[in-house]
């Protein structure tokens, strides 16, 4: 799957890194006032350390340009603080198209009820589905600008969607 990460902190990075070794092709997007956290990868590499092990993840595309990141994405998931939810949406907005999915993680805050009101004054798209996660899939610390540590893979996490009928 084609899957976009919006956000440049621990969890971003976690989760690129593992979803890249699952087989997923991920774009890795911050925007421009985020771009220092993004200089130190070098050929694309974030290594990954879970259960003592390291690996390297080579992330398909790291970028700050907004409309790259978004044109080719089958899933969207903003890994960002509650708090960043309105501008990230006012941001991505003109650029998403008619049923793009959107995963917040987390978004238990309402989240997606922020995005879907964002959106709607914003976006020409048609059918958005906004789902989010109740936490981060993992308990993670950045170890350095291009290692990620995965202290912890959480083991339920509760899902929803706006609207409710997506929920299946």
């Amino acid at each position: 799957m084609r899957i976009t990460i919006i956000g440049c902190g621990n969890g971003a990075f976690a989760a690129a890194a593992d979803l890249t070794l699952r087989g997923h092709e991920i774009t890795l997007y911050a925007n421009e006032s985020h771009r220092n956290n993004f200089d130190s990868i070098h050929d694309n590499v974030i290594k990954l350390i879970n259960d003592n092990q390291v690996a390297e993840a080579r992330i398909h595309k790291i970028t700050c340009n907004t409309k790259a990141a978004l044109e080719d994405a089958e899933l969207i998931m903003p890994i960002i603080p509650a708090n960043s939810h309105e501008s990230i949406a006012i941001e991505i907005a003109p650029y998403l198209k008619d049923e793009d999915r959107i995963v917040l993680v987390p978004g238990s805050t309402g989240g997606a009820l922020v995005f879907a009101k964002i959106l709607s004054e914003y976006s020409n798209a048609k059918w958005l589905r906004i789902g989010e996660m109740h936490t981060l899939p993992y308990a993670c610390r950045k170890e350095s600008s291009d290692t990620v540590r995965i202290l912890l893979n959480v083991k339920k996490i509760f899902f929803a969607t706006f609207p409710a009928i997506y929920n299946e």
